[in-house]
């Protein structure tokens, strides 16, 4: 109910009503501010905010008193949360795990169309450990979004979903991709083999049938080199050169070549096929277990040089051949005696994904010095 008010500076007495108790005006009278309060009661050190006089609530003139002046209106209370209507939104804090799950699986999606327009089974495994950890990624991040409100469940959803199907082709089907294999899935993704490709024939230079004594399930024993080839499968193998001379290293190289003479033997790989592309790991690496071994009549072995990392000129150290098309490497052995009469070269067919030795004889007449 309304109550009487006095200013403390001027003694004039205004009425009010109840709801501006507590309220600072200045006095209509002296313009001195003041705080509202009944005369029974003793003044508030506190400003309080009241809500408007409404119409008709003003107060009425007493004897001696002056009419009360009508108070501001109060400004709406502002909600903690709005929706959209009201312009403001509560931020959410960023979902990390389905960027990150998003990311990979874009970049592994990227490395598959790498890998498989340039043929590099390398890039594949990559995009296998992008996708992989796109896929796990993706989970965490579906489990965040959905215990919290981090949002990302989209993300997540895209993220997982890209990983999932692109490991599903790069482990049963990397053919999808133009990938031959996945270096990881080895043993999962192995493509089908020939049903020949075990099988090592003698090829004459310049024909394609092979020659009837070399038709045999275990292959033959050793070939010589002039004018004979090998086949296992779609791989063809032939010796195109043999000759002691001094070695060029690959520009720019970390050291100058040796200037002594080695046995350099020049070699040249087939793929015949039409759909199959074929890894070749060079016979000229050392340590890999499949390496190029070159012995003479007496059983001495000689020894497979490699520089580390100075590269002949020539070298191959890997590469897929693709349907069609030809690859040309070198291996460099110490240099035999004179006196031996004929050398054995025996080149692991695994290097090119077969199976079994290829073994040429190379004889004496067939070694070139330059």
């Amino acid at each position: 109910m309304p109550f009487i008010a006095e200013c403390p500076f001027c003694h004039h007495k205004l009425r009010a009503p109840d709801s501006a108790e507590g309220r600072s005006l200045p006095c209509p009278t002296c313009g001195e501010p003041f705080t509202l309060a009944a005369m029974e009661k003793p003044p508030r050190s506190a400003t309080f905010t009241a809500p408007a006089v409404t119409p008709g609530s003003g107060p009425t003139l007493l004897p001696g008193t002056q009419t009360a002046v009508a108070l501001p209106p109060l400004p709406a209370p502002v909600p903690e949360k709005q929706g959209r209507a009201g312009g403001r939104r509560t931020r959410r804090r960023v979902n990390l795990a389905a960027l990150a799950a998003f990311f990979l699986a874009s970049v592994g999606v990227f490395l598959a169309a790498v890998a498989g327009t340039f043929a590099l089974d390398l890039v594949a495994n990559a995009a296998l450990s992008f996708a992989g950890l796109g896929l796990l990624l993706g989970l965490a991040g579906l489990f965040v979004a959905r215990t919290s409100r981090r949002g990302g469940l989209k993300l997540s959803l895209a993220g997982s979903g890209v990983s999932l199907a692109l490991l599903l082709v790069l482990i049963l089907q990397p053919a999808l991709l133009g990938v031959y294999r996945v270096p990881l899935l080895n043993l999962l993704a192995r493509p089908p083999r020939d049903p020949a490709a075990g099988r090592t024939v003698v090829i004459p230079v310049g024909k394609e049938v092979p020659e009837p004594q070399s038709g045999e399930e275990s292959g033959p024993e050793a070939v010589d080199v002039r004018g004979k080839e090998l086949q296992q499968g779609d791989l063809r193998v032939r010796v195109v050169s043999v000759m002691t001379r001094v070695v060029e290293f690959k520009k720019p190289a970390p050291t100058r070549p040796p200037l002594q003479r080695f046995l350099v033997i020049g070699l040249r790989l087939y793929n015949l096929g039409i759909t199959r592309r074929i890894p070749y790991e060079s016979w000229g690496e050392t340590g890999t277990g499949k390496e190029a071994r070159l012995t003479d009549e007496a059983g001495k072995s000689y020894r497979l040089w490699n520089f580390g990392s100075a590269q002949v000129v020539g070298h191959v150290r890997s590469k897929n051949l693709t349907p069609g098309t030809v690859l040309d490497d070198v291996l460099v052995f110490e240099t035999p005696p004179s006196s031996v009469r004929s050398l054995r070269l025996e080149l692991p067919a695994e290097s090119a994904g077969g199976t079994g030795t290829f073994k040429l004889r190379i004889p004496r007449e067939a070694i070139v010095s330059r």
